[in-house]
């Protein structure tokens, strides 16, 4: 029973968040990693809240179904959630040199589909959750003197 009840609330939150970017983008939705020559940079709806909305979505709808078919259909929502982290960064080096805003952009939010030791969510200095950063801890020392 508990499964299911997860299996509801994941897969209707994903459902949300992949409508919900489909539908801001508009025009520029495509199923292609490279984003069209002619793709605007959203930074609004729910593209305000986390980058690559329709993986979160995904990702978040795929264990979902595959926990209401049967756990061993997590194998392959596996599968599916590496795919996805591997397209969005690739998908991203693809954003940056299209869009100049877009690293600005990348550093000030949240990745759906990345885990928070990713390469794009280091952002503007910042160093992966649980990881010391020497330089960083010197700096405001060398600032003093």
């Amino acid at each position: 029973m508990p499964a299911q009840v997860i299996a509801i609330i994941s897969g209707a939150a994903g459902l949300w968040l992949a409508a919900s970017a489909i539908g801001t983008l508009g025009k520029s939705v495509s199923p292609f990693p490279k984003p069209p020559a002619t793709s605007e940079l959203k930074e609004s709806g729910v593209y305000a809240l986390v980058r690559h909305p329709i993986y979160g979505g995904i990702l978040l709808l795929s264990p979902a179904w595959s926990l209401a078919l049967s756990p061993w259909a997590l194998i392959p929502t596996g599968t599916l959630a590496i795919a996805l982290v591997c397209k969005s960064r690739l998908e991203e080096r693809w954003l940056i040199d299209l869009h100049p805003g877009y690293a600005g952009y990348r550093s000030a939010s949240v990745a759906a589909s990345s885990p928070s030791f990713g390469e794009e969510n280091l952002g503007a200095g910042r160093s992966p959750p649980g990881t010391y950063d020497r330089a960083r801890q010197l700096r405001p020392c060398a600032e003093s003197s």
